[in-house]
This record gives C-alpha cells, sequence and structure tokens, in this order.
C-alpha cells in the first residue's frame, strides 16, 4: 500500500512538473557574473557612483535651444516643479511651481500657470525663455471671435448647406476664403501653444501665440453661434493649422545599453491572461551590460523586475568623461574613481 502511495505521489510529481515545463518553466540559472555589481550599487572596483540630486518623475524636456534639459516633476498636489539642468545636470534654474505647463515653440519659451490650486477660475500665466529664463507676463489670452461661420455664411448667400468637406460645397468654401483674406492671414501666423497633460507625456493644444508672444483663444472665443462644430468647420478652413501640435522638441534617440552578455534566469512567475490567452511561465532575468569609456568598460546587471527601469542619458566619449543614467527616479554618475579630483574641481 505503502509502495503503490509512492508511486502515486511521484507519477503527480513528474504529471506536474512535466505540464509546468509545457507551460515555459525554466529551471533557475547560476549568476553569470557575480563579481559584477547590481545598478546603481556603489561597489565597483574601478568606477564611482552617485547620485546627482536631480529627480526625474516624470519628465524630461529637450529643446534645440537648450544645452541641458528641463526636468519636470509633479508632486502629490499635481504641482508641477521645473529644474533646468546643464549637460552635466547640474542645476541651472529652479522655475515657481506651477499648476500647468505650456510650450510655446514660437517664441523658444515655456510658460506656467502659477496660479493656486484652490484658485481655479483665474490663470496666472507667466512666460519664460529658453536662453536665459527671464520671466515676462502675467499673459493674458485673448479672445479671438469668428465674425461669420461658413454655415453664417452659407446661409447668407440663402445657399443649400452641405458640410464644408462636400465637393458639393467647392465654389462655396472658395468664397467663404477669399471674402476673409484678414482672418485668413491672422490665422497664418499663429501657432499652437502645447500643454503638456497631467502626468502623461501627452500634449494638446491649448491655444495659440503670434510671434510677439501675444496668447489667442479660438476656440472657446464668443461667436454669433453658439454650435462649436460650426466654428470648428470654419476653422479648419481658415486655419491650416487649428489643432495642430507644435512643440520644438527636440526628439532625443533612446541609447539602449549594450547588452555584454545573454541574461540569467533567476526566476518564474506564472501569467495568467485573460479570454483565451494561454497560461504561461515567464521569466525574470539578470540582465548584463557594458558601456565603454575609451578602452575601460563600466559592467554592471540589473534584475529585472516590474520597478526597476534604467536608461542611458549619454555616451561617454574616452576615459575622462562621465556617464549619466537614469534610474529609480534619480540621475545617476558614473565616472572612473582615478577621476575624482578632476571631478571635485567642476
Amino acid at each position: 500500500m505503502r509502495k503503490k502511495i509512492i508511486i502515486g505521489i511521484l507519477l503527480f510529481l513528474g504529471l506536474f512538473c512535466g505540464i509546468c515545463f509545457y507551460w515555459g518553466y525554466t529551471i533557475p540559472q547560476k549568476d553569470k557574473h557575480k563579481d559584477w555589481i547590481f545598478f546603481p550599487e556603489d561597489k565597483d572596483t574601478e568606477f564611482a557612483i552617485e547620485k546627482t540630486g536631480i529627480c526625474i518623475d516624470p519628465f524630461q524636456l529637450h529643446f534645440p535651444s537648450l544645452k541641458g534639459s528641463i526636468i519636470l516633476n509633479q508632486d502629490e498636489d499635481k504641482y508641477y516643479s521645473t529644474t533646468i539642468v546643464d549637460e552635466h545636470y547640474r542645476t541651472v534654474k529652479i522655475l515657481p511651481k506651477a499648476k500647468s505647463f505650456y510650450i510655446d515653440s514660437a517664441n523658444h519659451r515655456i510658460i506656467l500657470d502659477e496660479s493656486s490650486l484652490d484658485n481655479d477660475s483665474t490663470s496666472q500665466l507667466f512666460g519664460y525663455d529658453l536662453k536665459n529664463f527671464e520671466k515676462s507676463g502675467p499673459l493674458i489670452i485673448n479672445k479671438h471671435p469668428i465674425k461669420e461661420t461658413f454655415r453664417e455664411f452659407v446661409n447668407r448667400k440663402n445657399y443649400t448647406y452641405v458640410p464644408a468637406d462636400s465637393k458639393r460645397d467647392e465654389q462655396w468654401t472658395a468664397e467663404y476664403i477669399a471674402g476673409k483674406p484678414k482672418e485668413t492671414n491672422f490665422y497664418k501666423k499663429l501657432s499652437a501653444v502645447t500643454e503638456l497633460s497631467n502626468m502623461y507625456d501627452e500634449l494638446n493644444v491649448h491655444c495659440y501665440t503670434d510671434n510677439n508672444g501675444q496668447l489667442f483663444d479660438i476656440e472657446d472665443a464668443e461667436s454669433f453661434t453658439d454650435r462649436i462644430h460650426d466654428i470648428w468647420e470654419s476653422l479648419y478652413l481658415l486655419f491650416p493649422n487649428y489643432d495642430k501640435e507644435t512643440t520644438g522638441l527636440l526628439p532625443r534617440d533612446y541609447i539602449r545599453f549594450i547588452e555584454s552578455d545573454k541574461p540569467s534566469v533567476y526566476s518564474n512567475f506564472l501569467y495568467v491572461g485573460v479570454f483565451f490567452s494561454p497560461i504561461e511561465f515567464r521569466q525574470w532575468n539578470i540582465n548584463y551590460y557594458s558601456i565603454k569609456f575609451g578602452n575601460k568598460s563600466f559592467n554592471f546587471k540589473d534584475m529585472e523586475d516590474d520597478d526597476n527601469y534604467f536608461e542611458q542619458l549619454n555616451t561617454p566619449k574616452n576615459e575622462k568623461d562621465t556617464l549619466f543614467m537614469f534610474g529609480s527616479q534619480s540621475v545617476y554618475q558614473v565616472y572612473l574613481k582615478s577621476n575624482r579630483k578632476q571631478k571635485l574641481k567642476l
């Protein structure tokens, strides 16, 4: 009897193990490079790893006219704090806390809404140029009403209304535009002022600006009609750049770590999908990376999980250069310990 129980248990365990392997279970492996540090541990024999004191949560913005970066953080009260840093992630300027953050690329400036969170009725807008961050304002958003929408024009002409995107109205559209040269010329000079959405790196058009820095509200401006669709329809005819995001942000290529060795599996976890997704085992890995400093290499590893995220912010040019890395919402600098005296002079 006892022998049968043992055989039954072994068969069950064998079947269970077979199912696990079928679902993708992988036997954990040994760490291939035990002497390498887990970033950002400051235990490397050759390289020093230090926090810069700069926190990035959640944005780092780059502009063509700015050598460094704009670090945009957000606190529990949804206030933005704006820190300007140079290319070495040293603080250049800290701007006042703001309720909202806007980008005016046409005038090479950012605009902050410095009104109190308790005061939602009025905005206190101030501009900061991207050259020396001089403050201008308070800025006023001027309303610019459409004097006559396309639908009102069609009705005035006793035409039978059809949407402005219909082929039947090509003649009426041309006539409508031809009758508004001043408005069309005005709109052509406007550029979008975009708002960085709350906690997401999305941009939405907030208002518009001319080359003199004047702000204009078009969509919410008072018009002879209450139909917002009629305003939109008319603006698409008169204003080619209406609702077009123009940010002036410099796209920064993502610098990928150079994998120096294949990952080691250190753990498995069971993934249960929804609907028709299969049940499967997925793995957490130890990843191995190397970053060149001239003839030397900074070798490190990281233990994969949902909370860890690292990004290489620059590429060292030689052994005397400094590497900047982002991890756990902080910026770290990495450099050869033999250059410590030189670093202290900076």
